[in-house]
């Protein structure tokens, strides 16, 4: 519901703001995301109300065995599904992180319920998976999960585990661990086409590159011819070739000492993939020419020379646009910047394998983010926002380089291509901060009592809201006001002061034109200083006629156990008392009988009720609620809401905790 992603918003904000101040040195995801397709909206409405400013990125679940289409093209599904979530990291600014942090698929009995697959099938899926997903720049994966949770044969949601409820390894547990043998201490390269629609991908190790290859199709199968002396192994670990032709089917083939040139072409692959997409959503901004340039490089480079060369004129590319960047086009240079990045960030792994050594980035680091300091001045939790996003970067690269060095020293090469990473980025930030002015409504928060309040066109309704100043010494003074999506005034100004480290409760009034037509209709409530905006929060208004108006408003719910935590699904399955607190508002003419009404549920329907009549409103129009119920070992849910007793008509929406 978009009601509750703003809502969601505000509190990931929020809480991003505060763990980047505890736990500066560790990335924050925010979102959580079920899918990767369908949330996509809600992603990109997440990134609209200033999420770069508070998290690295986002965490999705990119499950597909669901889907009748995904049963043999598992890899063609696969990337459809993700590609969505991949555009919204550009509409972001680029500049972010993806993790996976749920993925699997279930080896229940298809003859009972649809879409599970066998054993052999999930063995060949997971790593495949996680492969896909270092092409796919999903920082993080986890496979969901180690072990079956029941022994019921029918049940999807329970055979997803590596071994089965009895511990029994299924054949997915030891085609991960071959996968580990080998991605253990790996940096992924890249991949390039061994036919038309399948694909090598090349990693690099301190014992040297390898590739893994399969069968996009589970229906087909190619035949690949092996240099002498490069050996094939099967997702389990067993040698199945040393030189010769193979057959590849959809399960993964692990190919070791395999020759150097599938080092240059997996580079150059990836460079050409980054131009096209570059070129395919950025080609108004970018030179065409300069790109086929850079990628060309990368074609033809066959000694680490050229492959150096091919690298350093990304970044010469980068550093230009990075120079000529305009305030207006911010957003587009920094998206053209990261895709830019993504292509050196290959290069320099394949790189790794001949220079041992780069200059560190730690001085450089220390450099550039005493610089950003100096910029926010007074106010160090403002906002650079893309200057901020891109340190994160540097910094991410610039302690992974320190880490290797320090605790692994057979990986140093690797070390260096995280410095080079480190030191190209910190080298386009500096730049891109001269054309961003420190933004202050990072530190300051609007939250609302009702982010999708009912509305009587035509009259006026109040909003409640509070406004939080986290910055250091910037006493926020300034007007708040509501506003529709057209930037149209709906009602007076309100005069807003909140000095640092304080919050304070508004009352913004407004009125949605006569002739808005039912429905939802976004508004806005706008802080702005001087004429100048601070913060806008979002406001989904359902918009009703007179009669279907509520004249009753609750906020600060809550539904609390007997130890006066707020409840959770575990509270519903005891015997015990919950108690359900309200602060109403009256916003209108209430009904001669109106009460409040707990309804308490089982599996089977209603269990039990308590009502409380709403009364005795002081003088601000308001009433704190509270009514007791008692749960069961069956209760499944629990309901807060008004009601008015005369025409059995829902005054509010509800509250609610369910199981």
């Amino acid at each position: 519901k978009s009601d509750r992603s703003i809502t969601y918003s505000q509190l990931a904000n929020r809480i991003g703001f505060d763990m980047k101040k505890l736990c500066p040195d560790k990335q924050i995801m925010g979102a959580a995301i079920a899918s990767s397709e369908g949330g996509t909206d809600y992603l990109d409405k997440y990134y609209e109300r200033g999420a770069l400013m508070y998290t690295d990125g986002f965490s999705f679940h990119p499950y597909t065995y669901a889907m009748p289409s995904a049963q043999d093209q598992y890899d063609t599904q696969y990337y459809n599904k993700l590609k969505s979530s991949r555009q919204s990291r550009e509409k972001a600014g680029g500049w972010v992180t993806a993790t996976a942090t749920e993925i699997g698929y279930p080896t229940h009995d298809t003859q009972i319920t649809r879409y599970g697959v066998t054993d052999e099938v999930q063995a060949a899926l997971v790593p495949k998976y996680y492969i896909m997903n270092d092409n796919l720049d999903v920082a993080h994966t986890d496979w969901y999960t180690f072990e079956d949770t029941t022994d019921d044969p029918s049940d999807p949601e329970s055979n997803f585990g590596l071994v089965q409820y009895n511990l029994e390894p299924k054949d997915s547990y030891v085609s991960i661990a071959q996968l580990v043998n080998h991605l253990a201490d790996s940096e992924y390269i890249g991949r390039f086409a061994v036919t038309d629609s399948d694909y090598m991908y090349v990693y690099t190790s301190p014992d040297g590159i390898f590739g893994v290859t399969w069968s996009g199709d589970k229906t087909k199968t190619f035949s690949l011819s092996l240099a002498d002396g490069t050996v094939a192994e099967d997702l389990y670990g067993n040698v199945i070739a040393n030189g010769g032709d193979i057959t590849v089917t959809y399960k993964p083939v692990y190919l070791t000492n395999i020759p150097e040139t599938y080092l240059y072409r997996a580079a150059a692959a990836q460079a050409e993939k980054r131009a096209d997409e570059i070129i395919a959503e950025n080609a108004d901004f970018v030179s065409a020419d300069r790109l086929s340039t850079i990628t060309a490089a990368f074609r033809t480079a066959d000694t680490k020379e050229k492959l150096k060369s091919a690298i350093d004129s990304v970044y010469v590319y980068g550093t230009e646009l990075a120079q000529s960047a305009q305030t207006a086009t911010l957003k587009e240079t920094a998206v053209v910047l990261s895709r830019l990045e993504r292509m050196a960030k290959h290069g320099l792994i394949a790189y790794s394998r001949f220079e041992q050594s780069a200059q560190a980035s730690d001085a450089l680091f220390n450099e550039v983010k005493a610089a950003v300091a100096a910029k926010k001045g007074d106010e160090p939790d403002s906002s650079l926002l893309y200057t901020d996003a891109m340190m994160r970067f540097a910094e991410r690269y610039h302690q992974k380089a320190n880490e290797i060095k320090a605790n692994y020293p057979s990986l140093v090469g690797i070390a260096a291509a995280y410095d080079e990473m480190a030191t190209g980025v910190l080298n386009w930030a500096r730049l891109i901060m001269n054309c961003e002015t420190p933004d202050l409504g990072r530190a300051v928060f609007i939250y609302l009592a009702d982010t999708n309040p009912t509305v009587n066109r035509g009259e006026s309704h109040d909003y409640i809201i509070e406004i939080e100043n986290q910055l250091s010494s910037h006493t926020v003074d300034g007007d708040l006001v509501l506003k529709d999506a057209d930037g149209n005034t709906l009602g007076a100004a309100v005069k807003c002061t909140v000095a640092p480290g304080e919050c304070a409760a508004f009352t913004v009034s407004g009125t949605v034109p006569h002739d808005t037509a039912d429905g939802e209709k976004l508004l806005y409530i706008e802080l702005a200083e001087s004429g100048t905006v601070l913060k806008l929060s979002e406001i989904e208004a359902t918009v009703r006629t007179g009669e279907e108006v509520s004249p009753l408003v609750f906020y600060d719910m809550g539904i609390y156990n007997e130890s006066g935590a707020p409840a959770s699904y575990r509270d519903l399955h005891r015997a015990g008392a919950l108690t359900a607190a309200a602060l109403i508002k009256k916003t209108g003419t209430l009904p001669e009988t109106p009460k409040a009404i707990c309804a308490v549920y089982d599996d089977s329907g209603l269990e039990s009720i308590a009502l409380d009549p709403i009364e005795s409103f002081d003088e601000n129009n308001e009433y704190l609620l509270s009514v007791t119920v008692n749960t069961t070992e069956k209760t499944s849910g629990v309901s807060l809401f008004a009601w008015d007793m005369s025409t059995l008509k829902v005054l509010t929406k509800s509250l609610n905790i369910n199981s």
